[in-house]
């Protein structure tokens, strides 16, 4: 009971709530920067298609790669301006998580509309690249089967370093936050992976749900991640608060 009052005052209240709702709010935009970066510039759609299969079950996978493969998408003024609405639901997402770090570590607030937008296309991006080699690899010795977790894993710590270091008042240490980080990281790619097999197997949601399974699956989903998330937050700012504590 006391770790939960605790949590409670550390943790803002909607946190998790707001987080998950940003993550699903955010997710076609970002597929949609990320498939347009693999299609204009490297000229590879593996890498989306990676993406989506490390998320996602595999029927939902299948029937979002056959969406976006048949798109037809050119550069056209009508283009750039659906990428710069996706920037804009991506930063919104990164201005509410910014605000909420500053607010569980106590630091002013230092939210930039224009400065999110660009943090969105820069982890987006890195994201798409860190994959990338992944499938590089993969072409070349033909293991990305076997290090398919841990790449996910990889890509989550990856995301877990940009926003301790880009997003708050005052970057974080590297030695701050990588500890908790990769445990954070290893803690979401099981529960993806997990989660998968068990929509694949076991779910009885098409049962259910039928064509609304996919949106139920992606909002548990989010939701659970979201919590990890929150407690990585959370002993990460005891740590810190044990460490100020050491050295007053």
């Amino acid at each position: 009971m006391s770790f939960f009052y605790q949590y409670k005052k550390v943790i803002p209240l909607n946190f998790s709530a707001s987080l998950s709702y940003y993550l699903v709010l955010s997710l076609v935009p970002s597929f949609l920067l990320v498939y347009l970066f693999s299609r204009y510039i490297i000229n590879d759609l593996v890498v989306i298609e990676e993406i989506i299969l490390l998320l996602f079950p595999l029927n939902y996978s299948e029937e979002l790669l056959i969406f976006l493969e048949s798109s037809e998408l050119s550069f056209s003024p009508y283009l750039l301006f659906v990428i710069i609405i996706c920037l804009n639901i991506i930063s919104n997402g990164v201005n509410n998580l910014t605000k909420s770090i500053n607010l569980i570590f106590n630091y002013p607030n230092n939210s930039n509309k224009l400065k999110a937008m660009l943090l969105s296309l820069l982890l987006l991006l890195l994201e798409g690249i860190l994959l990338y080699i992944g499938t590089f690899i993969n072409n070349l010795f033909s293991v990305f089967t076997y290090l398919r977790f841990l790449i996910l894993v990889a890509i989550v710590l990856f995301a877990f370093i940009f926003i301790y270091k880009f997003l708050p008042s005052k970057p974080f240490k590297l030695k701050e936050i990588f500890n908790y980080s990769v445990v954070g990281s290893f803690l979401i790619s099981i529960l993806i992976m997990g989660f998968n097999i068990f929509v694949n197997y076991y779910s009885n949601m098409k049962v259910y749900y039928g064509s609304f399974s996919i949106i139920v699956s992606i909002l548990i989903l989010f939701k659970l991640i979201s919590n990890i998330i929150s407690l990585v937050f959370y002993f990460e700012y005891l740590k810190i608060k044990r460490h100020n504590i050491k050295f007053t």
